[in-house]
């Protein structure tokens, strides 16, 4: 047992690991020896102040960080490492920690215990029809991807085709190799004020995490997750905010997006996508963007009972009214810039090609045929 009690570390390296050899591909995370303990020994620093410090903690070893200041550091453990009451974590690298009642909460991950995180440092998003027609991508949390790379993957797959690798350009090219991330927080980027877990969970700078759950998810710089929301398997790009208790799963979600209230599941969106209201979003794909919801829109009736589940297929800009409902499969991908009138039901195979359209229910109503009205919009 080592009690460190109220001392400050500035620039000096913490090393409890000597069985470890990360020269090659990562350089700048080679461990200096400074001082070995027996695997087994509990050390807990309490009280502490450490700044730019790395820590390697020894496999079966046991840490715990509390009541203590952590700026610009990097802690890498195997095994039990508790971060708890602490009064700041900034700029810290945190890989396979387990952090509790602070400013960053997260849940340890080994390997193998994830089903959607691959050996190869990868997670799993399956977009499109949420059973058997669903795309599966592999896509690294260090790579930095756009719509059109993810798009272009996605089109790549079929409904029978293994999972495909989506990959772009590493934003951190020397991790440590593992089979699992952690949860990784580069510089600025932050989770503060959470009770629900957050796992394997890439927060790439200037990134934040607020009273949300994350489980398996990618954020890019400046995105943000905040007020009481579900993000599981999901790939949120840069100036992005998921908010107001909003449950997003299996989405990959463009930049400059909002998602808040609603729900949003097996769905490519694109860039400018605006869901701020309670509203639902399944198989949804949009890969041009700018895309805008209204209050009680089901875009998602696609469990018919007799076909496979299927998908909404939409164009840019397209602007689905209040409480309309769509039953999937619908295709309005070449419909750029369309109202979809509130109330209207959008029954299942229509396909409408006309942009700057405002489409409508029949004079009969819902259930009826829908009424396009070409150029409305102009």
């Amino acid at each position: 047992h080592l009690h460190i009690f109220r001392m400050e570390f500035d620039y000096y390296l913490y090393i409890l690991e000597d069985e470890y050899d990360w020269s090659v591909g990562a350089s700048s995370l080679v461990p200096m020896r400074v001082s070995e303990l027996p695997a087994g020994t509990r050390v807990v620093l309490e009280g502490c102040k450490l700044k730019s410090c790395r820590m390697f903690v020894r496999l079966g070893s046991i840490t715990v960080i509390k009541d203590s200041n952590l700026t610009s550091c990097t802690i890498v453990t195997k095994t039990s490492t508790n971060i708890v009451r602490n009064g700041s974590v900034t700029n810290a690298l945190l890989m396979d920690a387990t952090l509790t009642n602070n400013n960053v909460i997260g849940e340890q991950t080994q390997g193998g215990e994830s089903s959607e995180v691959t050996k190869d440092n990868t997670i799993q998003i399956g977009l499109g029809s949420e059973s058997s027609g669903c795309r599966y991508l592999q896509i690294p949390p260090s790579h930095v991807l756009d719509i059109p790379t993810v798009y272009t993957a996605m089109l790549k797959c079929d409904a029978s085709s293994t999972p495909i690798p989506c990959t772009g350009a590493p934003s951190l090219p020397n991790l440590p190799p593992s089979n699992t991330y952690g949860v990784v927080l580069m510089p600025n980027s932050k989770i503060s004020n959470t009770v629900s877990p957050i796992t394997s969970t890439y927060l790439h700078p200037s990134s934040t995490i607020q009273s949300s759950s994350c489980t398996e998810t990618v954020l890019l710089p400046h995105a943000t997750v905040s007020n009481g929301c579900t993000v599981r398997y999901s790939y949120v790009m840069e100036h992005t905010e998921i908010g107001d208790n909003a449950l997003v799963s299996n989405c990959v979600v463009g930049p400059d997006s909002v998602l808040a209230c609603g729900e949003s599941h097996n769905s490519l969106l694109g860039p400018c996508t605006v869901s701020h209201h309670q509203s639902l979003l399944i198989s949804h794909i949009s890969p041009f963007g700018r895309t805008n919801t209204g209050y009680g829109a089901n875009c998602g009736s696609n469990h018919t009972g007799r076909l496979p589940d299927a998908e909404m297929w939409n164009g840019e800009g397209v602007f689905i009214g209040l409480s309309t409902i769509i039953k999937l499969s619908v295709d309005v991908s070449s419909s750029h810039y369309s109202l979809i009138a509130a109330g209207t039901s959008v029954e299942s195979g229509v396909k409408v090609e006309c942009p700057f359209s405002l489409i409508t229910d029949g004079r009969g109503g819902k259930g009826g045929k829908n009424i396009v009205r070409p150029g409305w919009v102009l």
